[in-house]
């Protein structure tokens, strides 16, 4: 305690040391300190960050900034202050390993690990519980772990708490413990003693698991139960005491403990839970207390050191393998209150010599006392009815067997082995004896039967029963009634029924009494039948949204259900039941939401309902149908829908048809569009309008119905209708035909346009190429443009009176138009208006136009004559152009007339031909007889043609004038009636559809008279009877009776085979006891139960042929199998929890469900899932489990499920400090414990908390009004993925307030009021951009602005000023304060060069060098520069002075010298400056020097010498670096005359031989070098010697790396060195023995050795291979290399103990994984021999396992054979790849097999 108060008072003082670096730590919103610290709470390891003090700027902000920690990692769920435990004060003590928090409300509670060993928990209040996920704080240090201190004050120890704590070897824990957690000390393996404090009421699952050395422990006397394995594993226990508090004992509580010798159990326990001291091998004694009254399964199992127990009375039962292979077991008293009991209950206990069984027991399980070889006799109880399968089986040392009257039965192998049973007594109630029950009984003597030798012949006996058959049977001679309870049975609805009674199976009298006293008839005891009374149930037709039902009636008596009120036709509900009427999807629809309904049903119709208008949609608010849109295929609006929404079907690509009922008034926009496989539409009678385009794009629609009720039909309404080939008639209601209405009906023959149509708009016959003729109402003023554009089959058109004018391209390309009246009163022909129109023979133009437009008759081809008025003043360009028959114009006025009319270019057709003018000429014509028209072709009436105008006339006068059209009757059409499919009968034949003319008597398949066929291909020939059922299976025969096994297989599949062939083969299946076998239509049985039942296939085509099979049905236990009764759930988290659910003998399950409302439950591929609906609190909750499954039945399993609420961890790390000086500030937070769904900040409305592009950034909440001091405290709600309430925890936002880093250049200014008349300076900002950026002072005199970044500073007086500058942005929360000094004076500034000497070489006369020029004040500006040589005029030094040019450049500002004559003299030569500033006052420059030299750089290799190897003529090569010195800006551009070994580029001189001959040499090479584009040779040359030898190149490896046969990429990398050769390594290749096992290749110059893929090594074989390399074009052979190959330890993860049942029909999957190393795999996985030898044989003879990968399935059928029990199973695992003398690797795991 001591240590421990010396530690605690050196961290208060720390911490108060360290305090002042969180800006927060004492809840102030602001710190002064201008320094920073970084804080990383998440490692406590770890000390603070460095302190750090922010650079000094010149600029400054006007408020005090904020420092605050960058980041501030926050791991407790709870926030609290900064404590001692966030920052590891202790880095540099040695006495600290580490500490933390671990209390349950966050730092109630502290640990701290010491040097020593010794972990301290102290505080007050309880302790954090953990998970093996999840673990302790102190989990990453537990081997360091050797003691632990629980100091007063905590409550309770956690779960998981000091888990794999492996060298814990002593713990204190203190009087206020009230409660220890599970697994709290699982596997402290070194933990010898604990003494648990009085308080603690209970010890919890596995809390002392695995503590193999704990030798001792301490139970108070407040506890009152040992959680399930709670000791298990505890092999050095070798006694302990449990206080008389304790109620229960859970399962495997003490199982594995081997060295417990004796137990005392307290009265006060009444249950001892399964397997609770199983495997005590050395239990000596135990005491059960009389209180118990539950003793589980396998409680005792395989104590083979007990030697006598003592059963208390009030246990009622032994449950399965209680006492097995207890061997050393030889007195068991088994009290009055036993009822039962169970399998293998005191199997293997071998050593039992008396065993009492008492009157109560009622049950005798299978193998119950099997291999109990002392015992010696046995009495079985009268109350007994059955002895279970192998009960006594191998009890050899038996002699003498009583079964008391009353045992019905004795089950196969009951007594068989018993070899030394001599006498056995039977009784008379005694009904079979099952198979083997007395086999090898060899001393089996007598056998006293207490019945009749007639009796005794009705008992079954079955096989293998030769010893009880062939021993002496004595008989009782006292005739005996055998009396058979013919039980009380209640008189039914149609049965009589009987009071209960007694019948003599020997004498057959019957008796009222069961001694046989009282006699009476069966007649007498008779109760006659009751007759049923009916109740109706009456017919409800089903919905899309509800079931319905067939009219029935149930009986209230029997509950059966009839169809017929008189009782006489039996069924069921279900079988009356209508099921939902089948469906897709469906919903609303309505404009008010639920006024209307729809539903898809699986047929593809759609069916809309209701009342009122439906909803309009959008291309982007699509119906809600819309993903449905490919399945539907129909569509039907039912009545009281009264209006089609626009969109409704838009793009529904499969609708084929559409049903619209009367009450429709208004089909919307864009109704049908694109509606493609749509073939036809009656609009309803009521429908007033057709929106926009409502069938565009219907390119299947062939005909459409139009009632009068329309008036209007919106424009594009059936727009693209390629298909539409019927007629379409207009109602007379509309009055507009609206633009584009059937553009595109290519396959439109005719449209009837009523009388009230006023205007017809543009493009509205549009490319209706079939339109064959077209009536325009008088009332029509308007043809829009386009109107008839491309109606290429249009004959002919009559266009009304009242129209004033034909519009642009009305009637372009009509080319088989052949006539058109142009009515009087149109006064103009638009341009393209009859263009194309090649069938046109003639036009007449009437005397009201004045214009005839553009290409108005272009390529009018077929035109010969036109007849143009007088009124005509203009015919516009191309008019006639194409017009190539074109002869005769009649022109109704003069030949003066039409010269001045206005004919356009390009009408020379018009102008060639013959113009008549106001004259008449005589018809020349031709006489055609009139022609009747038939179905295909047209017909014509009397008329006669004029062959000169084209004219047709129909009376002989030629007075009565009309068209082609006029004379042509059209083509009939077929007058088709359906004739529908008939179905084939067995007295008539039939026929497909098909359709009949009733004018030309032809038939056809389709409704539009295309596909023509014959009566003989539409007749379906007649159907025979069915003579004969003949009932196969297989592929078999099916014998007329069948033995059935159920645990084979629950279902069998029956077919049929029917006579005569062609006879319907559909039957009628039926099972006669549906309770045995359950038969579908299908003809599959579904096995239920034992028994017998007759399936029969009757014929249903009225022959009443049946065929019948009887099956004898074998049934085992259909029960699913629950893998465990108790659950522990995680309330808060979606995932739920698990367990084995497995379907017995195939039994499937139909559903699940639970009986608390509060929890749901799943059920799919055998595993049970159960989900809580909402965050269920802790505790436990039991409740009833039910399966339905598909034999008709409900199972149910009582299950407890414990509840707990664990929550992931979350931490937060904020990457970087919000920056509180901008608005747009953003900081972004790292948020970890599992995948964010959402988060966000409560507590705070300064800040908020968004996801951008998926990471979580923290940003001002309102930045036009960010505060000045924001809160930086806010709580973080944080909601993880896979949980249903989120995790909240406080966050302190780390925050700092930097300002931008203004720089101003100048950051001072000189003001020369001599120069300067406005007395304004400039200087330009740097640090920050934006157009936003503005400037404000508060310093008298002074006036600034701010352009861009120029900042200009106006004085208004003549004075020296340091003026305040404010730079703001509308980024910034404040402004930044700038200091400019501005110096006022009225000198002249004065000028100076940069550089005092410019220097010029004469070897590149062209260089030329400059230098800036500096005013002494900054705001001065300079124009020019006059520069004058300093030498005298006329001297020496003048004149090489003017051999350069030196002047000033006013774009640059420089002074610039150049060479101007390059035979200048190297010197100094000095020029005198004078400036001229922009006022134009001179100023002195003082002097510039120019310094002319020659001087070149010097040349220099890096090697002297180079050496070749003759034996690599021409393949080796040697690289010589060239650099050059003394001198900048030169490069090497070559070298002159190189010889032939060498060669230059790039800097680099390659040296080769060139040929065989040489041998040689020293060399002088000048280099050219060149600056600026001029180029020199260096005087001074360079020696490079060149030396060639012969000798073999050769080679050494250096290796590093390793090759690992599981690791398929491992490598040895290999680095060559090479002698007698300079190069690079190209390739490699191996040879040698072993060669084939490696494969080698070269990358950059570096040899990677690998294993060949497909080869087996051995880890202890050292494999020789020799390399062969290439290089410089050569393959050298190096010496031999030794190769070992390696494998990795690999790791398995621990198998989790399964549990299968017999019954089970799927395979146990065990998953096997590779922990270590990542890159092995799964090779083979076999059976390891040490597995248990009855599990080996069993998996064997099903088949053996099957592995996939790390995936093990062992067979079902080897389940069946197995007895229950546990079995170890071992594997051996070998990973692919593994090495040939690797050993496998054993994965083991228990397999518990279940009845």
């Amino acid at each position: 305690m001591k240590k421990l108060l010396a530690l605690l008072m050196a961290v208060a003082v720390t911490f108060q040391l360290v305090t002042p670096v969180f800006a927060d730590t004492e809840g102030t919103e602001e710190a002064t300190a201008p320094t920073e610290a970084v804080v990383e709470t998440k490692a406590p390891t770890e000390a603070p960050a460095e302190e750090t003090t922010a650079p000094t700027e010149e600029t400054t902000a006007p408020t005090e900034e904020t420092s605050a920690p960058t980041e501030a990692t926050e791991e407790t769920e709870e926030a609290t202050e900064e404590t001692v435990e966030d920052i590891d004060l202790f880095a540099d003590n040695g006495d600290m390993i580490a500490s933390g928090e671990c209390g349950k409300n966050g730092n109630n509670l502290t640990w701290v690990l010491t040097g020593d060993g010794t972990l301290t928990i102290s505080g007050s209040g309880e302790m954090e519980n953990y998970t093996d996920s999840s673990v302790a704080p102190w989990y990453s240090n537990r081997t360091k772990i050797l003691s632990a201190v629980v100091e007063p004050g905590v409550e309770s120890v956690g779960n998981y708490a000091f888990y794999a704590c492996l060298k814990l070897a002593s713990v204190s824990l203190p009087g206020g413990v009230k409660s220890i957690g599970e697994s709290a000390f699982q596997d402290c393996a070194k933990l010898t003693a604990v003494e648990i404090p009085e308080g603690v009421t209970s010890i919890d699952y596995q809390t002392f698991y695995g503590c193999s050395s704990l030798t001792s422990v301490t139970i108070p006397d407040s506890v009152t139960s040992i959680g399930g394995d709670a000791f298990n594993g505890c092999s050095n226990l070798t006694s302990v005491m449990i206080p008389g508090s304790v109620t229960s004992i859970g399962g495997d509580a003490f199982r594995d403990c081997d060295g417990l010798t004796s137990v005392t159990i307290p009265e006060g326990v009444t249950s001892i839970g399964g397997g609770a001291f199983e495997d005590c091998s050395n239990l000596i004694n135990v005491t059960i207390p009389k209180g118990v009254t539950k003793i589980g399964i396998y409680a005792f199992y395989a104590c083979s050191s007990l030697t006598s127990v003592t059963i208390p009375e009030g246990v009622t039962d032994i449950g399965d393998a209680t006492f097995m292979y207890c061997s050393n077991l030889t007195d068991v008293t088994i009290p009055g209150s036993v009822t039962s009991i169970g399998e293998f209950a005191f199997e293997g206990c071998n050593s039992l010599i008396n065993m009492t069984i008492p009157e109560s027991v009622t049950s005798i399980s299978g193998y119950a006392f099997s291999g109990c070889g002392s015992l010696t006799s046995v009495t079985i109880p009268g109350r007994v009815t059955g002895i279970g399968g192998y009960a006594f089986f191998g009890c050899s040392n038996l002699t003498d067997v009583t079964i008391l009257e009353g045992v019905i039965g004795i089950g196969g192998y009951a007594f068989g082995g018993c070899r030394s049973l001599t006498s056995v007594t039977i009784p008379r109630s005694v009904t079979s004896i099952s198979e083997g029950a007395f086999d090898v009984c060899n001393q089996l003597k007598d056998v006293y039967y207490g019945g009749s030798d007639t009796q005794w012949k009705r008992v079954r006996i079955g096989d293998s029963n030769n010893c009880l058959t062939g021993a002496t049977i004595h008989y009782n001679p006292v005739h005996v009634h055998d009396l058979l309870l013919i039980s009380n049975r209640a008189a039914s609805c149609m049965k009589a029924g009987c009071n209960a009674y007694y019948i003599c199976y020997d004498c057959k009298k019957a008796f009222k009494d069961a001694d046989g006293k009282t006699e009476t008839t069966a007649g007498a005891e008779a109760l006659p039948a009751l007759g049923h009374d009916m109740a109706k149930t009456e017919a409800v037709e089903p919905t899309y949204w509800n079931v319905g039902n067939n009219a029935y009636y149930t009986c209230s008596r029997c509950g059966k259900v009839f169809k017929d009120a008189n009782g006489e036709t039996e069924t069921t509900v279900e079988d009356e039941a209508l099921v939902m009427l089948p469906s897709i999807a469906y919903g609303t629809c309505g404009d008010e939401g639920d006024n209307l309904i729809w539903v898809l049903t699986e047929d593809g119709t759609l069916t809309i309902s209701g009342s009122g208008e439906m909803k309009n949609y959008s291309d982007s608010s699509v119906a809600p149908w819309y993903s449905n849109r490919t399945k539907i295929l129909s569509a039907v609006v039912e009545s009281g829908v009264t209006s089609i929404g626009d969109y409704a079907f838009y793009a529904c690509l499969k609708l084929n048809s559409v049903t619209l009922h009367g009450d429709v008034k208004s089909i919307g926009g864009y109704v049908f569009q694109d509606c493609t496989k749509l073939t036809a539409v009656e609009i309803p009678e009521g429908v007033t309008s057709i929106g926009y385009r409502a069938f565009a794009g219907c390119s299947g629609l062939t005909s459409v119905t139009i009632p009068e009720s329309v008036t209007s039909i919106g424009s594009g309404a059936f727009y693209d209708c390629s298909s539409l080939i019927t007629g379409v008639t207009i109602p007379k209601g509309v009055t507009s035909i609206a633009s584009a209405i059937f553009h595109g009906c290519s396959r439109l023959t005719s449209v009837t346009i009523p009388e009230g149509v006023t205007s017809i708009g543009g493009s509205a016959f549009y490319g209706c190429s079939n339109l064959t003729s077209v009536t325009i109402p008088e009332g029509v003023v308007s043809l829009g443009y386009f109107a008839f554009h491309g109606c290429s089959s249009l004959t002919s058109v009559t266009i009304p009176e009242g129209v004033p004018s034909i519009g642009d391209h009305v009637f372009y390309g009509c080319s088989k138009l052949t006539s058109v009246v142009i009515p009087e009163g149109v006064t103009s022909i638009g341009s393209s208006a009859f263009a194309g129109c090649s069938s046109l023979t003639s036009v007449t133009i009437p005397e009201d136009v004045t214009s005839i437009g553009s290409s108005a008759f272009s390529s009018c081809s077929g035109l010969t004559s036109v007849t143009i008025p007088e009124s005509v003043t203009s015919i516009d360009s191309a008019a006639f152009s194409g017009c190539d028959k074109l002869k005769h114009v009649y022109y109704g006025g003069s030949d003066l007339q039409w010269k001045e009319i206005e004919i356009g270019n390009y009408n020379y057709n018009l102008t060639d031909a013959i113009i008549h003018y106001a004259s008449t000429h005589a018809h020349n014509v031709e006489h055609v007889p009139e022609k009747a028209a038939s179905c295909t072709e047209t017909g014509n009436l009397e008329y006669w043609l004029c062959s000169i105008c084209g004219k047709y006339f129909t009376d002989e006068t030629f007075t009565k004038s009309t068209d082609e059209a006029g004379v042509t009757l059209p083509a009939l059409g077929h007058a088709l009636t359906l004739k529908k499919a008939v179905k084939p009968t067995h007295k008539t034949a039939g026929n497909i559809e098909y359709y009949i003319c009733s004018r030309c008597e032809k038939l056809f398949k389709d409704a539009l008279g295309t596909e023509e066929t014959t009566l003989e291909e539409v007749t379906l020939p007649m159907i025979s009877y069915v003579t004969e059922i003949i009932l196969t299976r297989d592929g078999e025969l099916v014998p007329e009776t069948m033995e059935v096994d159920g645990r084979t297989s629950r279902t069998l599949s029956f077919a049929v085979m029917v006579q005569p062939a062609g006879a319907e083969t559909k039957v009628e299946w039926s099972s006669s006891v549906p309770a045995v076998a359950r038969m579908n239509q299908s003809g599959i049985v579904t096995l239920l139960t034992s028994g017998t039942t007759v399936i029969t296939a009757a014929a249903t085509d009225g022959s009443e042929v049946t065929a019948q099979v009887t099956l004898n049905v074998t049934a085992p236990d259909y029960a699913p199998r629950l893998g465990a009764s108790t659950l522990t759930l995680n309330s808060v988290s979606c995932a739920g929890v698990s367990v084995d659910l497995v379907e017995s003998y195939g039994n499937q399950i139909l559903s699940v469900s639970v009986d608390d409302e509060r929890f749901d439950v799943e059920y799919a591929d055998s595993l049970l899932t159960l989900t809580s609906r909402e965050a269920v609190a802790r505790g436990t909750y039991r409740m009833t489990l039910e399966a339905v499954c598909d034999d008709g039945r409900t199972y149910s399993y009582p299950i407890t499920v414990r509840v707990i609420q664990t929550l992931p961890r979350l931490t937060v790390r904020q990457s970087q400090r919000f920056n509180l000086f901008y608005r747009d500030s953003q900081a972004a937070l790292t948020i970890t414990g599992g995948e964010v769904e959402s988060a966000e900040l409560t507590g705070n409305s300064d800040f908020v908390l968004e996801n951008e592009d998926g990471e979580w950034v923290i940003r001002y909440a309102d930045p036009e009004n960010a505060p000045a001091k924001p809160s930086t405290r806010a709580t973080l709600s944080v909601s993880f993925a896979g949980y249903n309430i989120p995790v909240t925890r406080a966050l302190t936002i780390g925050t700092v307030n930097t300002a931008p880093k203004l720089k101003r250049n100048p950051t001072s200014s000189t003001l020369n009021t001599a120069l300067n008349s406005d007395w304004s300076v400039e200087t330009v900002l740097s640090g920050a951009d934006g157009e936003s950026l503005y400037a404000y002072t508060d310093t008298p005199g002074v006036d600034v602005a701010l352009s861009g970044n120029v900042l200009t500073l106006t004085l208004t007086e003549a004075k020296n000023v340091s003026a305040n500058v404010y730079v703001q942005d509308d980024n910034w929360t404040k402004p930044v304060k700038l200091t400019h000094r501005v110096t006022v004076t009225n000198r002249l500034p004065t000028l100076r060069a940069a550089a005092g000497t410019l220097k010029l070489n004469s070897w590149f006369p062209s260089e030329t060098a400059s230098t800036g020029m500096i005013l002494s004040q900054g705001n001065a500006s300079l124009t020019d520069v006059e520069l004058t040589p300093a030498a005298r005029e006329g001297t020496a030094a003048r004149a090489e002075s003017d051999k350069l040019n030196v002047y000033y450049d006013a774009d640059s500002g420089e002074i610039v010298a150049e060479i101007a004559d390059s035979g200048i003299k190297n010197g100094t030569y000095s020029f005198a400056c004078t400036g001229i500033l922009e006022s134009g006052t001179e100023i002195s420059g003082g002097t510039v020097r120019v310094t002319v030299s020659n001087t070149l750089p010097r040349a220099r290799l890096s090697a002297a010498m180079v050496r070749l190897n003759r034996q690599l003529a021409g393949e080796e090569s040697i690289a010589v670096k060239v650099t050059l010195t003394g001198g900048d800006g030169y490069a090497i551009e070559g070298f002159e005359e190189l010889p032939d070994c060498l060669d230059y580029a790039d800097g680099i001189l390659t040296a080769t031989i060139p040929n065989a001959d040489f041998t040689g040499g020293s060399y002088v090479l000048n280099a050219i070098v060149s600056r600026n584009g001029e180029t020199a040779t260096l005087p001074a040359g360079v020696i490079l010697r060149v030396q060639v030898y012969d000798r073999a190149p050769s080679f050494r490896l250096t290796a590093k790396g390793k090759l690992d046969v599981l690791n398929p990429v491992s490598e040895i990398i290999y680095t060559p060195r090479l002698t007698n050769a300079q190069g690079t390594v190209t390739d490699i290749r191996l040879k040698g023995a072993d060669a084939e096992l490696f494969a080698a290749e070269v990358v950059d110059g570096v040899v990677h050795l690998t294993m060949a893929k497909g080869c087996t090594y051995s880890t202890r074989t050292t494999y020789k291979v020799i390399p062969v390399l290439t290089f410089c074009g050569q393959e050298v052979t190096g010496s031999t290399l030794s190769i070992r190959v390696t494998q990795s330890t690999v790791k398995l993860a621990k198998l989790s103990n399964r549990t299968v049942y017999q019954s089970q029909t799927a395979p146990l999957v065990q998953v096997l994984s590779i922990t270590s190393p990542a890159t092995a795999e799964f090779g083979e996985i076999t059976l390891n021999s040490r597995s248990t030898a009855a599990l080996r044989n069993a998996v064997e003879a099903a088949g053996g396992i099957e592995v996939s990968g790390g995936v093990v399935r062992l067979p079902a059928k080897a389940f069946a054979s197995l007895k229950p029990g546990r079995y170890t199973v071992i594997l051996d695992v070998t990973p692919e790849n593994a090495a040939a003398d690797a050993k496998p690797i054993q994965a083991r795991f228990t397999l518990t097999v279940q009845k």
